[in-house]
């Protein structure tokens, strides 16, 4: 038998480049003839990795604002329901006090316990005005509705008759 010429590989020498290299066979892992071969673990990179110090969520305690001493406050009342109400009655108080109740949560979460307290206190006075505004024009309404019915019945009573009589010719 004679030696294959320079430059000429037979196709099964793995030495040649064709193929898989050895180890690598058809059947190995999910996909055949590709992944490491038997023995090795998986690749660098996989499954869990420590975080370096320094990285992620800060440790328990730092970062948050100190609360104030003594004990824990209520938060004021946003008293949404007087300025609904204000909608109703005197809708020009209403959005006033729809401003201060927003302002009583935006001032309480941000630790201004009197801000918010002075908020809701603005948005109740905001809201009971337009109660009474609201309630006066009704009854002022009432009372012009009351004239105005009587001036038309008064006007309807002493209307001038006219009688018609027919001549004789």
């Amino acid at each position: 038998m004679t030696d294959p010429p320079v430059g000429d590989v037979p196709a099964g020498d793995p030495s040649a480049g064709y193929g898989p290299p050895p180890g690598y066979g058809p059947g190995y892992g999910p996909h055949p003839g590709y992944g490491p071969p038997p023995g090795y673990g998986p690749p660098p990179g996989y499954g869990y990795q420590p975080v370096p110090p320094g990285y992620g969520y800060p440790a328990p305690g730092y970062g948050y604002a100190p609360h104030p001493a003594g004990p824990p406050q209520d938060k004021p009342s946003n008293n949404l329901g007087w300025a609904i109400a204000a909608i109703f009655l005197f809708w020009p108080l209403a959005i006033p006090a729809f401003i201060y109740s927003g302002k009583v949560d935006t001032a309480w979460n941000m630790g201004d316990r009197l801000g918010a307290e002075s908020a809701s206190r603005s948005a109740r006075l905001f809201g009971l005005i337009a109660l009474v505004v609201g309630v006066a024009l009704i009854v002022l309404v009432i009372i012009w509705a009351i004239v105005l019915l009587a001036f038309v019945a008064d006007t309807v009573h002493n209307l001038p008759t006219f009688t018609v009589t027919t001549q004789p010719t």
